[in-house]
């Protein structure tokens, strides 16, 4: 039963918890209004009697003051027997009980006086109803005014008051009541009381299946959509809305179909890559959105490796390429440029012949420059890393390279640079910091700051290298390091990408954030060396 509860549909659900909600709320509300109605209603009659019972009691009092040294049952007769009594009590339809107590402090038995025809009845009795008994007793012992609740008898409604009977002097001499008969008014209020809950749960009864009729057209796409939304976690895609006529949701049905038709080319899709990549078996079938993302993990990690592994391949082949053309062309140019040497080192040789040779050779060391870099990238430096003073080796890079910027048109040097010892090869990473260094300054045409940091974080020294200058486009900044890719009229590209490879010899890596004609920022991270700890 508690498992079909929570299995409702969403709005169902709401529908049902609101109305009992409020139907409780209206009862309580009524039951208190009925109640305070009861209340009053009683209190009224409990006026009324205790004004009857207080004229009787003033009247027994004022006649008992000529009967003196009697019993209490002769007492008691006298009472009901005397003519003034009697005449009090002629018109009444009340049925009036009373005890008295004689002088030697024996209680009487109680008389039950009630109405028949034109004369009373008069009886005796030594205990009254279940309903009236309590209170007598509770009177006879507190000498208080007492009053019974409403209660019913032979298809009849009373309330029972007892009240004591006091001499002048206050002291007690007996007990008086009577039964009040309220059958018609509390009939009346009673009746009354139930048309009217009747009436309320009725009308709220039909204006709760109104509004839940009206609710159901307006909600039940907002369910349906709750039902697909449970379908497409198990994965079933073959959930559908119904477009309906109105306006304001037929857009929020229709993006919730395409959502579905998307979901299911996208499952599809994710499925027959996963099985191309090997990584699902054939016959397996993706159906929820974590199995859906765990896939999506393991392809972007399978084409994070397959680019490292293009990226080796690549750098083999272009190492190779690399060996071959500079064993091939080297040797050359060595000659070619040692003849150009001597031809520029005669005496007879014009002025203009001189610059012709000079430019000659100039080219000679940019090819042999280039030469180089091949070389680089066809042998790395397999010298085993060592401890370097990270401070002490930026200075070095910085003194050398600033009389390379002072070719420029106002460039200017900035550094902060904290002691920080690194593990890494020494002639690489300079070599790295002067090439991108280099590429900074040339990178500034028309003047402007280079700002060069060092500081310690987590495992690594990080040397941060920025400039002012044309800087570059996303796409630029994702290509850098790759083989024949510059931004330079004559730039080949294979001096980032020897600086990329060395970086990462050293268990280090390159990050370059840029921005078009902002500058540029590179962070080269070297991994720190254990000395740091010591300081």
């Amino acid at each position: 039963m508690i498992k079909k509860l929570f299995n409702i549909p969403f709005v169902n659900k709401n529908q049902v918890i609101s109305f009992f909600l409020t139907f409780f709320l209206l009862i309580l509300f009524i039951t208190f209004i009925y109640y305070q109605h009861y209340k009053d209603l009683k209190i009224h009659f409990e006026k009324e009697g205790e004004e009857i019972l207080a004229l009787l009691s003033d009247r027994v009092s004022f006649q008992m003051r000529e009967w003196k040294n009697v019993s209490s049952e002769q007492l008691l007769h006298n009472v009901i027997y005397a003519e003034d009594f009697n005449n009090n009590i002629s018109e009444m339809q009340e049925i009036l009980y009373i005890s008295m107590l004689g002088e030697d402090g024996e209680q009487s038995p109680i008389a039950v006086i009630s109405p028949q025809k034109q004369k009373k009845e008069i009886n005796y009795v030594d205990t009254l109803a279940d309903q009236i008994m309590p209170i007598y007793n509770k009177a006879l012992t507190l000498h208080e005014m007492q009053h019974s609740s409403i209660y019913k008898q032979e298809e009849e409604y009373y309330l029972s008051s007892f009240t004591p009977i006091n001499d002048e002097n206050g002291q007690f001499l007996g007990i008086i009541g009577m039964d009040m008969k309220i059958s018609d008014p509390f009939l009346f209020f009673k009746n009354l009381a139930i048309q009217t809950v009747l009436f309320i749960l009725l009308s709220y009864i039909l204006i709760f299946l109104f509004i839940r009729n009206w609710l159901n057209k307006v909600l039940r796409p907002i369910n349906q959509m709750m039902v697909g939304l449970n379908e497409l976690s198990v994965g079933n895609f073959d959930v559908k809305m119904e477009v309906n006529d109105n306006e304001e949701l037929q857009g929020l049905m229709k993006n919730f179909n395409e959502v579905v038709d998307n979901l299911s080319s996208l499952f599809y899709r994710l499925t027959n890559t996963a099985k191309e990549l090997g990584t699902i078996s054939k016959d397996f079938q993706l159906t929820t959105i974590e199995e859906a993302l765990t896939q999506m993990d393991n392809i972007v990690e399978f084409m994070k490796m397959n680019r490292e592994l293009q990226k080796a391949e690549k750098m083999n082949a272009v190492g190779q390429l690399a060996a071959s053309v500079a064993h091939e062309i080297r040797n050359p140019m060595t000659v070619v440029k040692g003849f150009l040497q001597i031809f520029y080192a005669k005496e007879h040789m014009s002025d203009e012949e001189r610059t012709y040779i000079k430019l000659m050779i100039e080219e000679m060391n940019r090819a042999e420059t280039i030469i180089n870099d091949y070389l680089s990238l066809a042998k790395p430096d397999v010298e085993q890393s060592q401890t370097i003073d990270g401070a002490d080796l930026a200075n070095k890079v910085i003194d050398l390279m600033h009389s390379y910027a002072m070719m420029g048109k106002g460039i200017h040097f900035k550094k902060n640079i904290q002691q920080v010892y690194i593990e890494a090869n020494n002639n690489e990473l300079k070599q790295v910091l002067i090439n991108i260094l280099k590429n900074a300054i040339e990178a500034m045409k028309n003047g402007g700051t280079v700002t060069i940091n060092l500081y310690p974080s987590i495992e690594y020294g990080v040397f941060e290298i920025e400039d002012t200058g044309i800087g570059m486009t996303e796409e630029e900044v994702n290509r850098l390091g790759t083989a024949f890719y510059s931004l330079k009229e004559k730039g080949t590209g294979m001096g980032l990408m020897v600086c990329y490879q060395m970086v990462e010899q050293m268990r280090g890596r390159i990050e370059v954030q840029s921005e078009k004609g902002r500058g540029t920022l590179f962070k080269i991270y070297i991994p720190l060396s254990h000395k740091n700890e010591a300081l």
